[in-house]
């Protein structure tokens, strides 16, 4: 029962912590991809 609910609890973390990673990567890409785009725009090129 005790194991049973560590093991929960271990699950629960982990998937708490993907999702925030995941949520963190792709703001990071969504960032980056905007901020490309200005530079490209500068420059003169388009991704």
């Amino acid at each position: 029962m005790v194991v049973e609910m560590a093991m929960a609890m271990a699950m629960a973390m982990a998937m708490a912590m993907t999702t925030m990673v995941a949520m963190v990567v792709v703001t990071v890409v969504a960032v980056m991809r905007r901020y490309c785009e200005g530079v490209g725009q500068k420059i003169g090129l388009n991704y």
